[in-house]
């Protein structure tokens, strides 16, 4: 079954390309343009570069900042203070963190779609069978337990089918913002990466070094768009986050307490489902910190 996600999907598909070249095209414009290891403020763009933008300002502050000067002949040089804390939060850094496989996350919107698509079809055949329930059918006390049953099986049909509409919606527009973001990303870093290569040419030809900095003269305003390009597309992406978790906690622990009524004896397990996920999550965010933390061990071990 398709929905309007598969179309998004084949739609955003690029994304992890496209953060890819604006990553390595970044660091090849890094040559000719070192204001792009300069920090990017990060002080709302979520907790993690919260942190990292902290631990650079913290180290910067104890520390004498180191000077650069990058001589470019006789007359012309860059000057840069930079500590190695400023690549924390640097455009090459930030673009690496927010790779993201945006055509994967809209196949997983099409199957949360499909997934609320069927709780709600199930949510109208039981509604339509309560209808057809009659006195001639039950007698009046197995029919008022029948209905009470079905009513609370109903309710948290659609409460659960709800969650995953809303779940789907909130994702997809958070992959639409990344793969934005990456894709104007992806085409101002490609653009700098040729004006980077064409400074050096420019620089190896004899009197060439007028044209060089020209070149260098107009990469800067392309500089400071990227960087503005990802910090307020960061903050715009944290709220729309901040959003999404709230809605989906609402909704889901709505969603459990509907379908955890206990009626006649019967109970769901709308809690017990709801604890179940939430120790499912938990325990894969330990195995991946763990994972990360032995690559980090086995990368240190030919120090």
């Amino acid at each position: 079954m398709s929905n309007a996600y598969d179309s998004m999907a084949g739609a955003v598909g690029p994304g992890k390309e496209f953060g890819d070249i604006a990553f390595y095209s970044s660091l090849a414009a890094c040559a000719a343009f070192p204001e792009l290891l300069m920090p990017v403020s990060a002080a709302k763009s979520g907790v993690l570069l919260g942190a990292l933008q902290r631990l650079s300002t913290q180290v910067s502050n104890r520390t004498m900042r180191t000077t650069r000067v990058i001589r470019l002949g006789r007359s012309e040089s860059i000057v840069t203070q930079f500590m190695p804390t400023d690549a924390l939060t640097s455009v090459p850094m930030r673009l690496f963190l927010i790779r993201t496989d945006t055509a994967a996350m809209m196949d997983a919107c099409a199957k949360m779609h499909e997934a609320a698509k069927l709780g709600s079809q199930l949510y109208d055949d039981l509604r339509e069978h309560g209808d057809s329930i009659t006195d001639q059918n039950w007698k009046a006390d197995d029919q008022e337990r029948f209905a009470s049953l079905l009513t609370v099986h109903r309710a948290g049909i659609l409460a659960t089918a709800q969650l995953g509409y809303v779940t789907a919606a909130m994702t997809a527009v958070v992959a639409m913002l990344r793969f934005i973001q990456l894709m104007v990303a992806m085409a101002v870093m490609v653009a700098l990466a040729a004006m980077a290569v064409a400074f050096w040419i420019a620089m190896a030809i004899p009197g060439g070094q007028g044209v060089a900095m020209s070149i260098r003269n107009f990469g800067r305003p392309l500089i400071k768009t990227v960087q503005t390009i990802i910090r307020v597309m960061d903050e715009i992406m944290i709220k729309v986050g901040w959003a999404h978790a709230g809605l989906v906690g609402v909704m889901g622990v709505n969603a459990a307490a509907v379908d955890g009524y206990k009626i006649d004896g019967v109970e769901g397990e709308g809690w017990q489902n709801l604890s179940h996920s939430a120790i499912d999550i938990v325990g894969n965010m330990i195995e991946k910190w763990k994972r990360a933390g032995m690559k980090g061990i086995n990368g240190l071990s030919g120090f």
